[in-house]
């Protein structure tokens, strides 16, 4: 008996083809949709946690400010100097500590004026302070300038990232802020300064 390409004539189909299945294309789509939701989840959700990254950076850059140059009781506004140090922040300075100049705390106003802890988050000045992944502040402070020579204290930032770097300036100072300075060096990580504002140099 010669069956037909539908039918072997038993009453039983016989499959002309997956490509012919009815639904296979709409499952096809269906399983295709599915797997490109799956990595755009997963490319937003990196480009996520990349963008908090460098805002919680900015963040604890901006608290380290407030409690350096803020209003009272900030460091500044008690001893009249600046730190030359993150941890002097933490703990009571000594006469034998220094401040960001490099001259020694004296023991009457500095010493006696220091009400802190002025930062509350603990950490090991020999390793530094980590912000973010990739943004570690080192303990010592640097004098400097802005770009229009006025007088600044840094907050330094080694072995960063040139990406990283850039997303923080664009962060905090936009397209004409001057907070964030570095010097790009190619593919090699650079050094970042975090600058605020002083009442003159030493």
């Amino acid at each position: 008996m010669k069956c037909s390409l539908i039918s072997d004539g038993c009453g039983a189909w016989r499959s002309p083809g997956i490509a012919k299945r009815p639904g296979f294309a709409l499952f096809t789509a269906l399983v295709t949709i599915a797997v490109i939701a799956v990595l755009a989840t997963v490319i937003v959700l990196s480009l996520n946690v990349d963008f908090n990254r460098i805002a919680i950076a900015q963040d604890s850059l901006f608290r380290f400010k407030t409690e350096i140059i803020g209003t009272p009781p900030s460091f500044f506004t008690r001893i009249n100097t600046y730190p030359g140090h993150l941890f002097d922040l933490v703990q009571p300075i000594t006469t034998s500590q220094t401040n960001s100049c490099g001259q020694f705390y004296k023991s009457s106003p500095d010493v006696n004026n220091w009400q802190g802890p002025y930062h509350l988050v603990p950490f090991n000045p020999a390793l530094g302070y980590t912000m973010a992944r990739g943004l570690v502040a080192n303990d010592s402070t640097r004098r400097t300038t802005f770009t229009d020579a006025t007088p600044a204290l840094a907050i330094v930032m080694a072995d960063v990232q040139l990406a990283d770097a850039q997303a923080l300036k664009a962060r905090v100072d936009g397209t004409t802020g001057d907070t964030v300075a570095f010097t790009p060096n190619g593919s090699n990580p650079i050094t970042v300064l975090y600058r605020m504002p002083t009442t003159g140099a030493c």
